[in-house]
């Protein structure tokens, strides 16, 4: 919240003129970006995820909840977030944080889940090939 407060009150040029359209999809994706944060912690304790626990070393993998929908729920959250923020505040040092944002999400990951291969093996391999990384699949259901 603190770098989001000083993206918004330093100076810079905006990219795009303002338009209510650009600030309301804003709002809505940063909305959304909250609600995948939200969803995201019911799976993991928040304790260790702070790192004022020490995580369960013989712990399963976690497939439940968002984890069904994808893999890194709390990366795409932060993105929706700082995207939303970008288009609510089109300003050129916005779309530079945005940016660095989604190269450090893109290395974490491939760092992150390097681990996770190591730590659950085969499970995580099935899993990682039926789960999307960042972007959930929508699916149609037919009624029978």
């Amino acid at each position: 919240m603190y770098i989001l407060l000083m993206l918004a009150t330093t100076r810079s040029d905006q990219i795009l003129p303002e338009s209510p359209t650009l600030k309301f999809i804003g709002l809505a994706l940063a909305t959304w970006g909250v609600i995948f944060l939200k969803l995201s912690f019911k799976q993991y304790s928040i304790r260790e995820f702070l790192g004022v626990a020490k995580a369960n070393q013989f712990q399963q993998l976690a497939v439940n909840g968002i984890l069904k929908q994808v893999r890194h729920p709390i990366y795409t959250g932060t993105i929706l977030i700082v995207f939303g923020f970008f288009l609510f505040n089109p300003k050129i040092l916005n779309l530079v944080t945005l940016m660095c944002v989604i190269v450090y999400i893109l290395i974490g990951i491939q760092l992150e889940e390097q681990k996770l291969e190591m730590e659950y093996g085969e499970d995580y391999r099935k899993y990682k090939a039926n789960v999307p990384m960042l972007i959930p699949k929508f699916r149609i259901q037919k009624k029978n």
